[in-house]
């Protein structure tokens, strides 16, 4: 039998009648008072007259065969799972209320969704996660919140539409989706890996208050980052190896931990007058050549600026409060244009840790604001400093690799110290 037509005055059905029946089409009459849960093994629900049910019950097609659903007219919500691991394919309701969470996960058949005209406001969590074949979503006008993981995992999710920004996106709400933009520019929060390993995702424009740890990380097709966000989460751009250009707008006060670490192909960097944390490791490993420092700048972190092999020059600041132990650490060609010196404003009672500008072999000239004192002896370390590993490697009384040692051994910006360091090195070897 391949429909069955359920007649009119039927209220409830028998699960013994239809459970096995091999139906690929049923249509269910408008005196049906609840969604059956057991219909689990036909193609096809013409639930499109039953004005009186307005839910479908949680696990109600769970694991279904089910490929087209109609929904009952007055439908209002939709109950855990309601259609995880189903076939379905399409989904088009314009009446829902309410969704609870994992209602739609797992359906690896499903293309397209839309909730055009429904009066939902939140997008419960692993609502459509893993639903592999997903291209496009339709939200109502009403929606602001995407809980964690909504989206996790839909690879081939090209388009989502609708929403009422500025919209609140959950941790891992799109995590590993095929987005090529973003589908909001304003959000009032990005969590935890929110977009992070989108594969196709080149282009990240939004403001957002905060943004979470790893948001955008390892997205490798990303190529533009331009953002507002009070802070930027840890790791937030981390390892997205196709970024060339970054900018952050005003109202921008702190980059925290590795947020651009690894992001070799990063060429430019613009960053705001309002900043004021450059933490640990934020930039390290990345490539562009120059960089502005804010006025507002107060710290920069460990390794901030650390293996920046083309980093040639880093000037700005006024007031900059404490520079951590390696945070210029390896960046060779720093120093080395001539037209463009390494200036940093620091105050003068900085906290200048130890190695801070650690490996910078090219630097015979720098400065840090108007303290002429520091400024000599800084001056007279480097120098000092870039001679004596000269000297060594010339007359090759040590191998090379011992000189490049005492090199990057050398302690902070105290010249006679340094001097006494490499002397005594020189006796022992």
């Amino acid at each position: 039998m391949n429909e069955l037509v359920i007649p009119e005055g039927t209220e409830e059905l028998d699960p013994d009648a239809y459970e096995y029946g091999d139906f690929t089409r049923i249509v269910l009459p408008a005196s049906l008072t609840e969604m059956p849960d057991f219909l689990t093994n036909t193609y096809e629900i013409d639930a499109s007259r039953c004005v009186q049910i307005t839910e479908i019950p949680e696990f109600c097609f769970f694991n279904a065969y089910l490929r087209l659903f109609r929904c009952p007219p007055n439908l209002g919500s939709i109950r855990e799972s309601a259609f995880e691991g189903s076939s379905l394919e399409t989904f088009v309701c314009r009446t829902i209320e309410m969704i609870d969470e994992a209602a739609f996960r797992n359906c690896a058949s499903l293309k397209s969704v839309s909730f055009r005209g429904a009066a939902f406001s939140l997008l419960p969590e692993h609502c459509f996660r893993n639903c592999l074949s997903l291209l496009s979503v339709e939200l109502p006008a009403t929606c602001i919140v995407i809980e964690e993981e909504a989206f996790a995992e839909c690879a081939r999710l090209e388009r989502v539409a609708g929403g009422q920004q500025p919209v609140f996106a959950g941790n891992m709400s799109f995590s590993q989706c095929g987005l090529a933009t973003l589908p909001w520019r304003e959000f009032s929060h990005i969590g935890e890996f929110c977009f992070e390993g989108c594969q196709r995702l080149r282009e990240a424009v939004f403001q957002s208050p905060y943004l979470g740890q790893a948001a955008f990380a390892n997205c490798p097709a990303l190529e533009t980052a331009r953002l507002v966000a009070e802070e930027v989460g840890a790791q937030c751009f981390l390892a997205c190896s196709s970024l060339q250009d970054v900018e952050l707008g005003e109202g921008t006060l702190s980059l925290f931990q590795e947020a651009f670490k690894d992001c070799g192909r990063l060429t430019r960097v613009a960053l705001p007058s309002t900043l004021e944390t450059i933490d640990n490791e934020t930039f390290m490993n990345c490539g562009f050549a120059y960089v502005q420092l804010p006025p507002s700048l107060a710290e920069i972190g460990r390794f901030a600026f650390a293996n920046c092999r083309n980093l040639l020059a880093a000037s700005g600041g006024e007031e900059i409060q404490v520079v951590r132990e390696f945070a210029f650490d390896g960046c060779t060609l720093l120093g080395s244009d001539n037209a463009a010196p390494f200036v940093l404003g620091v105050a003068p009672e900085a906290n200048v840790e130890f190695a801070a500008l650690n490996a910078c072999i090219n630097m015979f000239y720098f400065r840090y604001g108007d303290n002429e004192d520091f400024n000599t002896q800084l001056r007279t370390m480097n120098l000092l400093a870039r001679t004596t590993l000269k000297l060594i490697m010339e007359e090759n009384s040590v191998p090379v690799e011992i000189a490049m040692k005492i090199q990057r051994m050398i302690p902070a910006p105290e010249a006679q110290r340094i001097q006494d360091y490499l002397e005594d090195a020189q006796d022992d070897l």
